[in-house]
């Protein structure tokens, strides 16, 4: 089955991008934060966008039915409301982490995430804790209606993740675990 995918984007990620292109059976669309599609998808991955927009607004109602939202920190994170979309509160950004997995599971078997330069404090995370950093939630999933939330907090610009081989492994089993398709 396809798994339909839409990246919000108002500064495209090269290396998101060539992660999600890089499985046949995703349907990857790219749009930015201004012009969401009608069409339902199954993932939303929502990553460098402009802090004023009002995409979360849009696209709450087709979290809550069904689809997986995929949030990628920004460095201006802390000035974009989520709403209750984001299942933890953020903090200022701390130095120097090392990535330790706190659950093994399909999608982070086998994957070595290493440090993060930068990464943000995170306070009452209600989601189920995947990955941290010093203590702060990394990654972490949270149901949100009949849909669910993944927070990813690796900061692009803060770590070498996106050069290693196990960047775009990760992003396809994750994308595959949230849409419910087996290997």
């Amino acid at each position: 089955k396809t798994v339909d995918v839409l990246l919000i984007t108002d500064k495209e990620s090269l290396f998101l991008k060539a992660a999600l292109k890089s499985y046949k059976n995703f349907e990857v669309k790219i749009t930015d934060s201004n012009h969401l599609p009608e069409k339902d998808f199954d993932v939303y991955v929502i990553g460098n966008i402009n802090p004023n927009t009002n995409v979360f607004n849009k696209i709450k109602g087709r979290i809550q039915n069904g689809a997986t939202l995929i949030l990628v920190m920004q460095t201006d994170s802390l000035a974009i409301d989520y709403g209750d979309l984001l299942h933890l509160n953020l903090e200022k950004r701390k130095s120097d982490g090392v990535i330790t997995l706190n659950q093994i599971n399909k999608f982070t078997r086998d994957i070595e995430f290493g440090k993060v330069d930068q990464y943000f404090g995170v306070k009452n995370d209600a989601g189920i804790v995947i990955a941290s950093a010093e203590n702060n939630s990394i990654i972490s999933l949270n149901k949100y209606g009949s849909g669910q939330v993944v927070y990813y907090g690796i900061l692009e610009d803060y770590s070498d993740f996106k050069l290693s081989p196990f960047y775009p492994i990760f992003w396809v089993n994750l994308v595959k675990f949230v849409a419910g398709q087996d290997d």
